[in-house]
């Protein structure tokens, strides 16, 4: 040793200098491009692999139902058929897996992939021993689901199957010669019948063992828990748990001697099996009546509770989904109870076990069991259900990860809740305990120690199940020896005996469901004890587990917060070793029993004083029944003293070994340094070399698998898309709770999956990339959206929003003239009174009502809507929502932009204010119109006040004038609705831009269904996101309105024709102005006089100066008018987003933009119990606003560019003014419009803007030019009558003294007042 020492001081710090800059150039040296490059590949196969994988287990799960849930001959060759032919593809799979050189991979994740991927299971037997195993499990199964015994009262009565006949027996029966006549022919017709095909089970099992790298079964099943000592930790866990168990094994045997005396059960031994209420003895539920500590005590029976109130085994399930529900986890999906099975039929014979499925395609989940309405059954369904929700959770994930985060996980979840279920406190609130029932302490040591005789003796059996087992595949346990080490074990660890002889002709352990069916059973024996850990930890969360709450009293319904907790431990499947998982919920990284020992606590204290007081022997001696032969016994005997007699020799042998072993290690260390060292300094001139051309080969090579990536990615996010559009357009077009849950769980879905994306797609370093293109899809898909909210906030955020919707489309009012008919909805009844009536009484009440009907519902869904709304912006890096929304504009002074817009229209909007409120005034009279204040809302011909269009009839400047309202000419010429959407269609393909396919005209709604649904009928138009399917939504009516809206809705599905072809990323507008602007630049068009004359809707006669006016007054009502309505709608909810709005101001704010910047008032005085915003659609359905009111600015400027490349408008040319445009047949025009709506979003506005504008910011000098003239007629008109130009302040309160004085100073009045120039 002091040789190597000099050795590695010689020329050391020579060679120190070397390394640090070695050091240096490794770290910029970056990844071996092969390696690189392999990885890539390897993601790629993964990713294929693990869909066909599902597509393969949907198949064989498929088939494995068909034959449990019909036990057939044909149905069962069908299965072995077809697990034959999926081995052989999983064969095949498996070869390519191997070729990968996985184990050099960087991605962690992507390793666990392959790892997983790279045991084949048993399919990697060849095909005849497949088959042979598989039929070895199938006849096992189909002897245990078959098997029936005779009666022992009626020995011809010979069809008592295991559920329920045998069930029931050992449930009720306390007929000792009974339960042994019963327990004997079940164990001969389950147990016996099925040894040989067992043993050739084991042999094939453990062949394919082999094959996959493991020395047999055993280990095979032990690597599923990833650990080294997952044996010594299962032995420690019992350990700890077996002096409570011991102290609960003496009380129940004495129980027993005292009713069946001391012939039947003796004072010192093993407890007989066939007495302890279970055919297994594995829980003892069913002799709790007589052998509850306190008898006296009044028992709650929660069978007979349910018995009385009727339960059914339907009303079970649905219970349990509500307790999921309850704590904001996934609900049942529809298929789940169109396909379980939750009764036993009477036509067939099943696996009547109970069992949850999942059939890996993300939908179909199940559960068969042949349930009875009883307690254990209540239990066992949330047990059940608990498996679903896990498959629920975790659908999103790889199918490889698909599954508990180990075995025991899967099966502790549902019994988790079954803790709280079980609880009285949660029995009493479910009405199966009676309210006027009071708790002591006895009471709590019969709940405690019913729990016990279910929970706590079920450790030992399950503990024995698997170490049988594992001495089976092991070959510790030959065929000769299966029931003489059976139940040796069951004796040593669980004190129980056979009720008479057995014998090795006898096999007992197959009369379990499990030992028959292939199952590893040492999941349950971790189950519960997890569950408890599980358990405790929910309990804290939900604050029902603290120094003065007990845990046996926890129960955690309604507990969004360990709803939340829990799913994030479901949700990662087995994508991270089990401590990781363990980790997420409890903070520890281990097993532990010490949450069961709490939970148990009082009763092992009792339990302890009672056997002390009853001089109760703790254990038991041997059995007096023989189930080992002499000669078996004398083996046993003779291995015990072998390892006892071995032990301490290999010990010694390990330790010398362990000795010399680090001694080696040490030298070859040293020595691999010394080499390491001399080579280094050669070594780095060629390293700076491979550096600068690695570092370039690495970022390329980045670069092109984040290129792959983002044409997956896009893929993918296609499809996510199309199905969660789908589900909208669903709920929307038929307003249904099924339809609205489906939307929901969609949602939910979708926002879970695209959070995996997410997740993967921030692993790249995508702003060192070249490719600008490539850069802006990462930047756009980094921004998560709400699917960045856990889950449990984004269903409470989809849930606020699907409320308000439905409140919204489902309100309705009352008829002002006869109050009893009270089916009015906005459309098209609400909008056609104020479209029609001049009665300011009946528009005051149909105003009123709308808002009290739409407005104030919402209030609360809104304000939950922003919490969970900013949390979202929180999680993608913005302050509010506000600064979310407003990103959507690329520039960072898009505030600014809107007010500055804003300022130049404002001086047009006001004259045409005063001019409208003089006609008003003139009317309606001075008390209802006044000269100088806000016009009220209700009297502007539309419930918003947001267009005008309405009262043109009796506000027109030059009334004598013909009227263009082509309503009238709509009707007298038979158009129809189908007629309006094909004349629109029409003046798109006049411009060479794309028509409607067909599946537009198949998929579309643009009549109200007159079938009695619910529906959205606000005008709407949607991509499905697959380049096929585009539809519009719309309860159109034969109005001259109506026929603008349809030209402004197919602009919308003209701009997703136009960039169908971009990646999906890229579908939407340049901002969200732009694809509310392109339908109404048609429509500029499509309303001139001109244009109605070509469609011949107006007749053939001149027009003059004072017809312009008059049309460009119509023009007006429209879309001058709805400007600062389409302004202050975002700027309230800004200041909602912001906090300096809050909800108790809601409507005071509200009201104060409204009349600062539209100068109107509402017609009654208004309070915080209204919530008149929410009364518009898109307040309730997140719909961005302020993208309408950059449409009706910057259309204009389209409209001015499209115009001049028609040859339509010259400017300076009076008779080619803008306003008279109409660029119908133009293809110059629509050339250059198909050429801005490709683009997408694929590059910032100001592009899109300035391919066909030439400009590069938004503009309203368009908008001011079209108006020019009646902009000067309104001038001249209103100082001709003298008309006040702006506004006082409004009359009506809809602001307390109190909120007065509070928003002095506030963030709201500071802004206001830079909008308006006043102080509020």
């Amino acid at each position: 040793m002091s040789k190597l020492k000099t050795m590695l001081k010689i020329g050391g710090g020579a060679v120190l200098i070397a390394a640090i800059v070695a050091v240096f150039v490794v770290a910029t040296q970056g990844r071996d491009p092969d390696l690189e490059a392999s990885e890539h590949e390897g993601r790629e196969y993964i990713l294929q692999l693990d869909k066909a994988a599902g597509e393969r287990r949907n198949r064989a799960t498929k088939a494995e139902w068909a034959y449990t849930s019909n036990i057939t001959k044909e149905n069962e060759d069908q299965k072995i058929q077809t697990q034959l032919e999926i081995s052989k593809l999983e064969k095949i799979a498996w070869e390519e897996t191997k070729m990968y050189k996985w184990q050099d991979f960087q991605d962690v994740t992507l390793r666990r992939m392959f790892k997983k991927y790279s045991q084949l299971g048993v399919a990697a037997l060849p095909d005849d021993k497949y088959t042979m195993l598989m039929k070895s499990v199938s006849d096992m199964e189909s002897n245990y689901a078959t098997s029936k015994i005779c009666s022992y009262k009626d020995a011809t009565k010979c069809d008592l199957s295991l559920e329920p006949d045998i069930t029931e027996i050992f449930a009720k029966s306390q007929n000792v010669s009974e339960l042994e006549h019963t327990w004997v022919e079940w164990h001969k017709a389950a147990g016996a019948r099925a040894k040989d095909n067992f043993t050739q089970y084991v042999r094939l099992s453990n062949e394919a063992a082999k094959l996959n790298g493991y020395k047999d079964v055993a280990e095979w099943w032990q690597s599923d828990y990833e650990v080294n000592d997952f044996e010594a930790q299962l032995e420690k866990l019992w350990n700890d748990v077996k002096p409570l168990y011991q102290q609960l094994h003496a009380y129940v045997r004495k129980q027993l001697r005292d009713k069946y005396g001391p012939e039947v059960v003796s004072a010192r031994g093993p407890i007989p099996a066939h007495l302890l209420g279970n055919m297994w003895a594995q829980t003892w539920n069913n002799i709790e009546s007589f052998t509850r500590p306190y008898p006296d005590k009044k028992e709650i029976d929660i069978t007979q509770a349910m018995k009385d109130q009727n339960y059914t085994a339907l009303k079970m399930f649905q219970m349990s989904d509500s307790f999921f529900r309850s704590l904001k986890l996934t609900p049942m999906p529809e298929k789940f109870w169109k396909n379980s099975i939750i009764e036993k039929p009477t036509d067939r014979d099943i696996v009547c076990h109970a069992s949850a499925w999942d059939f890996f395609d993300g939908d179909d989940f199940r559960i068969k069991q042949c349930t009875t309405v009883d307690y254990e059954y209540f239990q066992t369904t949330h047990h059940e259900m608990g498996h679903i929700q896990y498959f629920l959770q975790y659908k999103h994930q790889p199918v490889v990860f698909r599954d508990g985060a180990n075995p025991g996980f899967h099966e502790a979840v549902g019994d988790t809740i079954a803790l709280s279920v079980s609880s009285p406190k949660h029995l009493r609130s479910v009405g199966l305990i009676n309210k006027n029932d009071t708790e002591d302490e006895q009471t709590e040591i019969n709940q405690l120690y019913k729990m016990s005789i279910d929970k706590v003796v079920f450790l030992p059996f399950a503990y024995t199940l698997d170490l049988f087992r594992y001495g089976v595949f092991r070959g510790t346990t030959t065929p000769e020896n299966y029931n003489c080490h059976y139940w040796r074990l069951r004796e040593r660890l669980q004190g129980v005996e056979p009720p008479v002889t057995r014998t090795e002709e006898d096999f007992d352990a197959a009369a379990k469901y499990h030992v028959s069916a292939d199952v590893e059973y040492a999941r349950y024996f971790v189950s519960f004890i997890i569950q408890f850990q599980f358990h405790r930890t929910l309990c804290e969360l939900a604050g029902e587990y603290s120094a003065t709450k007990k845990l046996v009293d926890c129960d955690i319904v309604d507990s969004v917060a360990a709803g939340n907790a829990l799913s994030n431990m479901l949700k990662m499947g087995s994508s991270h070793p089990w401590p990781d998982a363990m980790e997420a919920l409890t903070g520890q990284r281990e097993m532990k029993a010490d949450g069961l020992l709490e939970y148990f606590k009082p009763l092992h204290e009792w339990l302890q004083k009672e056997n002390e007081r009853t001089g109760e022997y703790v254990g038991w001696e041997s059995s007096k029944i023989q189930y080992c032969t002499a000669e078996q016994q004398a083996a046993l005997q003779s291995e015990q003293k072998e390892e006892h007699s071995t032990t301490g020799l290999l010990c010694r042998n390990v330790l010398r070994k362990d000795h010399y072993y680090k001694v080696q290690r040490v030298i070859v260390r040293m020595i691999l340094k010394i080499i390491g060292e001399l080579a280094l300094v050669g070594a780095i001139a060629s390293v700076f070399i491979v550096a600068a051309q690695g570092l370039a080969a690495e970022r390329a090579a980045e670069e092109a698998a984040g290129r792959d990536y983002m044409r997956r990615l896009d893929e993918i996010t296609s499809k996510l898309k199309n199905r969660l559009t789908i589900a909208n357009w669903n709920y929307e077009s038929n307003i249904t709770k099924q339809n609205e849950e489906h939307m929901l769980q969609v949602a939910l879905d979708v926002a879970e999956e695209e959070k995996e994306n997410w997740k993967e797609t921030m692993t790249y370093l995508w702003k060192e990339f070249e490719d600008e293109d490539l850069k802006r899809m990462f930047t756009k898909y980094t921004e998560l959206g709400t699917s960045a909210l856990p889950e449990d906030l984004n269903q409470r955020l989809l849930e606020a929003i699907t409320n308000m919707q439905s409140t919204y489309a489902k309100a309705t009012i009352c008829d002002y003239k006869i109050r009893t008919k009270c089916d009015l909805y906005v459309e098209p009844d609400v909008t056609n009174i104020f479209a029609n009536s001049d009665d300011p009484e009946e528009l005051k009440y149909a105003w009123v009502e709308w808002h009290k009907a739409a407005g104030r519902p919402s209030k609360g869904n809104f304000t939950e809507y922003v919490q969970m709304d900013n949390e979202a912006a929180h999680l993608n890096g913005y302050d509010s929502v506000a600064e979310w929304w407003l990103s959507e504009y690329e520039s960072s002074d898009s505030e600014e932009q809107f007010a500055t817009l804003w300022n130049q229209i404002k001086p047009l909007y006001q004259q045409i204010h005063a001019y409208v409120r003089g006609k008003l005034r003139a009317k309606y009279g001075e008390n209802v119109v006044s000269a100088r204040g806000p016009i009220p809302a209700h009297l502007l011909g539309n419930i918003w006040a947001q267009t005008w269009t309405n009262i043109e009839k009796y506000a027109i400047p030059y009334p004598d004038k013909p009227d263009v309202d082509v309503t009238a000419a709509l009707i007298e010429q038979n158009y129809t609705p189908l007629k309006i959407f094909k004349t629109a269609e029409e003046f798109f393909t006049s411009l060479n831009l794309k028509g409607l396919p067909d599946l537009f005209w198949d998929k579309s709604i643009i009549v109200k269904p007159d079938d009695g649904r619910d529906m959205v009928c606000h005008a709407s138009a949607w991509d499905f996101f697959d380049g096929e399917d585009f539809r519009i939504r719309q309860c159109t009516e034969l109005t001259s309105a109506f026929f603008k809206t349809t030209h402004h809705e197919l602009g919308h599905i003209q701009y997703y024709l136009q960039y169908k072809d971009l990646p999906v990323v890229y579908r939407e507008g340049a901002n969200p102005g732009f694809h509310e602007a392109i339908g109404d630049v048609i429509a500029l068009s499509v309303s001139t006089p001109k244009h109605l004359r070509v469609v011949g809707l107006l007749k053939d006669e001149t027009d003059d100066d004072e017809s312009e006016i008059n049309q460009l007054f119509k023009m007006g009502l429209d879309k001058i008018v709805f400007l600062p309505f389409g302004y202050l709608l975002d700027l309230f909810r800004y200041s909602v987003f912001r906090g300096f709005t809050s909800s108790r101001d809601y409507n005071c704010h509200f009201w104060q933009l409204r009349e600062a910047l539209q100068g109107v008032e509402p017609p009654e005085t208004r309070t915080e119990d209204d919530f008149d915003p929410a009364a518009k659609y898109h307040i309730t359905a997140d719909v961005e606003y302020m993208r309408y009111y950059i449409s009706y600015i910057i259309q204009f400027q389209f409209h001015r560019a499209l115009c001049q490349l028609a040859g339509e408008y010259v400017p300076g040319d009076p008779n080619k003014l803008l306003s008279k445009c109409d660029i119908y047949n133009s293809t110059k025009a629509g050339e250059a419009l198909g050429k801005m709506l490709r683009m997408g979003s694929s590059r910032p506005w100001p592009d899109a803007m300035e391919v066909l504008t030439g400009q590069r910011n938004m503009d309203a000098s368009g908008l001011i030019e079209y108006f020019q003239p009646l902009y000067e007629w309104l001038q001249k008109e209103n100082e001709r009558t003298g008309e006040f130009i702006g506004w006082e302040a409004s009359s009506v309160q809809y602001c307390t003294q109190e909120q007065l004085m509070a928003m002095e100073d506030s963030d709201f009045a500071k802004k206001l007042d830079t909008l308006v120039k006043k102080q509020v």
